[in-house]
């Protein structure tokens, strides 16, 4: 809104998960009374209302418009960009496997399926019509995105395709995201394009920092030389060689692309486009509540016949119960209110963005997650701004015995 105010921008649109979206729609109207903005919720996508939603979007001067991850998809950028940019990761592909070794046989085959992938892309593209509405008509001329960890996985060239640790498979959400901003920012509002906001940008993998800089600084990348990912990992990542026990139990070696280097010099560049706030800043300027013992504390049980059946139970009522936003947001009203008094979700439920920690007192892991971004968020659920304790709990309850063969986080 100041961006606007200032002249900066025309029409913002705001891209948060689902169960955020009242959530965002309230806080915003909080800062901004006066604001004009157009919420969306999963009703006003369906196909019937489309055009309608992406016509008012168009013909009114909004201040925001507020939509979900899901619904984000259905407002497409101009075909004609889409396939220019398609062709250009064609080309990069090309190039790689002229450098490629060629006794490297399965490097080549998944660069060359790949490549093929994007070629069928560019075919489908070629007789798409702009049924709809795009970004360009609809006059957005900045994304502001919640949650950018959701949008992570961005395919990429290189030709260390089987490197652990390494996955240039993308995923066609963040495909979809990456072509809007590049629009936006060479077409629209140059270097404004994008405002990507999240706790935890890196979920997994150390590639997940060169795809977040391909998002917001690919100008900066391509200045340095390093706009390729093989070039970026050779100035900033570092690969080492262990055994490592397999599901068989014998051991083997394992290659894994796991650390960075030059670190001073990669975060030079990364500031350039991003403001970091750690927990320890929150705390000097937000009140937040202790952790009992000052961290979480392990509780092991064993795992009866009775508790897995429960813990299948428990999955399946979390799959069934408050699927619409609208009954999330009255759920979690509930909770802050004190009328539920115990909360069960998921990672995928509500892991991250949900604000019902009021009145929280204590939070119980009941399985261990596989990325370890998703533990910070999940503890980011009560340990926050608007706890009304002085003091929390945080638990961990692992299985007694219970042992895996592959560490939770690896890749």
């Amino acid at each position: 809104m100041e961006q606007k105010r200032l002249g900066l921008i025309t029409k913002a649109m705001m891209v948060v998960p689902g169960y955020c979206l009242a959530q965002a729609s309230r806080g915003f109207l909080q800062l901004y009374p006066n604001a004009r903005i157009l919420v969306a919720d999963e009703t006003n996508f369906v196909k019937e209302k489309r055009h309608r939603f992406l016509a008012r979007a168009a013909t009114a001067r909004w201040d925001c418009i507020i939509i979900t991850h899901s619904a984000f998809k259905f407002v497409s950028a101009p075909a004609a960009f889409e396939r220019r940019l398609i062709a250009d990761q064609i080309q990069s592909y090309s190039d790689l496997l002229e450098r490629i070794d060629g006794a490297d046989r399965i490097s080549r085959k998944r660069i060359e399926r790949m490549k093929e992938g994007l070629e069928e892309d560019l075919e489908r593209l070629k007789s798409r019509k702009d049924d709809m509405l795009t970004i360009d008509e609809i006059g957005v001329d900045q994304l502001v995105v919640d949650e950018m960890q959701e949008f992570r996985k961005l395919s990429f060239a290189t030709n260390q395709t089987t490197l652990k640790g390494v996955d240039p498979n993308g995923s066609q959400r963040a495909w979809d995201l990456f072509v809007k901003t590049r629009f936006l920012d060479a077409e629209k509002n140059p270097g404004r394009a994008l405002v990507a906001a999240s706790g935890t940008p890196i979920t997994n993998t150390l590639c997940e920092i060169f795809t977040l800089q391909k998002f917001i600084q690919p100008e900066a990348l391509r200045e340095r030389g390093i706009q390729e990912f093989d070039a970026w990992a050779a100035n900033f990542g570092e690969t080492r060689t262990e055994l490592e026990i397999q599901p068989s139990g014998l051991y083997k070696p394992v290659t894994r692309f796991c650390e960075f280097v030059n670190i001073p010099d990669l975060m030079a560049i990364y500031r350039m486009s991003t403001d970091v706030v750690l927990k320890s800043d929150l705390r000097q300027h937000l009140r937040l509540p202790k952790i009992a013992g000052g961290r979480r504390q392990i509780v092991a049980a064993p795992a009866s016949p009775a508790f897995l059946t429960y813990q299948r139970t428990l999955a399946e009522r979390i799959k069934e119960d408050f699927k619409k936003s609208s009954a999330k947001q009255r759920l979690f009203t509930a909770v802050n209110g004190g009328q539920v008094r115990i909360l069960i979700g998921s990672s995928e439920t509500m892991g991250t963005g949900v604000n019902a920690q009021r009145r929280l007192k204590a939070l119980h892991h009941l399985d261990v997650p596989w990325l370890p971004s998703q533990i910070e968020q999940r503890e980011g659920r009560i340990e926050r701004q608007g706890n009304e304790n002085d003091e929390i709990e945080i638990y961990g309850v692992a299985a007694a015995a219970a042992a895996t063969s592959t560490a939770p986080g690896a890749s």
